[in-house]
């Protein structure tokens, strides 16, 4: 394998270690590292502060400061998120070293990690890169860095992958069509409790009924927020868990 002409230290390459002719080395490259993503409970008080402004605003007097107020529970929250994902967050220099032993992956702001090719028990083949996991340990080694060799490192990853394991895409199998059509049951039960709940609480004052009817509904929808951003967390979990490849018996 050549190695890729770089004009700079910090210029990312992928090159073969002069030390070890069996080993690959890409980077390094500088990257934010550390940043933290939000979790349910945050994606929740976020839409229940959106779905409050309208009822809000229309509670408040027309003054200027009752603007500012609104502005501010508008822009405020945003800009606090992005604050706390960025708290901890710090450029590095980010570099992978590729053996006959297995994948090290260097950070200058950071410990090193490493994973062994014999320790694998899952890979995830992408476009940009190919994700290798031993239990809860996660490594991912990048093909899109720019001046990178991703023919050598795909040759490089396949050659030391285990028996059991391949790059090759392959289309996932059909699944049973039980676990579709209970899901199917879940969403139809889902919408009717949503307007048993929600919806039809939320219209009876408007034609007639008493008002407090309508705080029923107004609570509803804020656990029904709730009970989504968890749903979705869940699914998005086991859909990223079925992606994974396992070792295919021999």
């Amino acid at each position: 394998m050549n190695a890729t002409a770089g004009g700079t230290m910090a210029a990312p390459s992928t090159h073969t270690d002069s030390a070890d002719a069996g080993a690959l080395t890409i980077g390094p490259v500088r990257r934010l590292v550390n940043t933290r993503a939000p979790g349910r409970r945050c994606a929740a008080v976020l839409i229940w502060l959106l779905i409050s402004l309208g009822p809000l605003e229309r509670s408040l007097p027309d003054h200027p400061a009752s603007k500012a107020f609104l502005i501010s529970l508008m822009i405020g929250p945003w800009i606090g998120l992005l604050w706390w994902m960025h708290r901890k967050a710090a450029w590095a220099s980010i570099s992978w070293r590729l053996d006959e032993e297995g994948v090290l992956h260097s950070s200058s702001v950071s410990e090193s990690r490493s994973l062994r090719w014999a320790d694998l028990d899952a890979i995830r083949p992408s476009e940009d890169s190919i994700g290798l996991r031993s239990g809860d340990e996660r490594l991912a080694i990048p093909l899109n860095i720019p001046g990178s060799d991703r023919a050598a490192i795909l040759a490089f990853v396949r050659s030391r992958l285990p028996a059991g394991f391949d790059l090759d895409a392959r289309p996932r199998p059909f699944g049973p069509i039980g676990p579709f059509l209970r899901r199917i049951a879940w969403a139809i039960l889902g919408t009717l409790l949503f307007v048993a709940t929600a919806a039809a609480p939320a219209l009876i004052p408007i034609h007639g009924g008493p008002r407090i009817i309508a705080w029923i509904g107004i609570i509803a929808i804020y656990a029904w927020i709730w009970i989504a951003c968890e749903a979705a967390i869940r699914y998005g979990r086991r859909a990223d868990d079925a992606i994974w490849q396992r070792r295919r018996d021999s």
